[in-house]
């Protein structure tokens, strides 16, 4: 953690290690109710498409949010 450019390295762990806890808190990310791999690589891809869709429509709302209180 000394070594030079540490931080650096790290910084897109954060992004994913934020996203896995939130597939695995928020959407069921460590158990399914499928049986099959391909089931549950199925499960799983849904589970992201869902955590973007989101992420995305909550940056939109907020980005409307924002244009608002701005206009007022």
């Amino acid at each position: 953690m000394k070594q030079k450019g540490f931080t650096k390295r790290m910084y897109p762990r954060n992004g994913i290690e934020g996203t896995l806890s939130e597939l695995v808190r928020g959407h069921g990310l460590r158990r399914t109710k499928y049986r099959g791999i391909n089931r549950v690589h199925l499960s799983h891809y849904m589970m992201g498409a869902t955590c973007n869709i989101k992420r995305y429509l909550n940056l939109k709302a907020f980005e409307i949010k924002t244009t608002t209180h701005k206009a007022s």
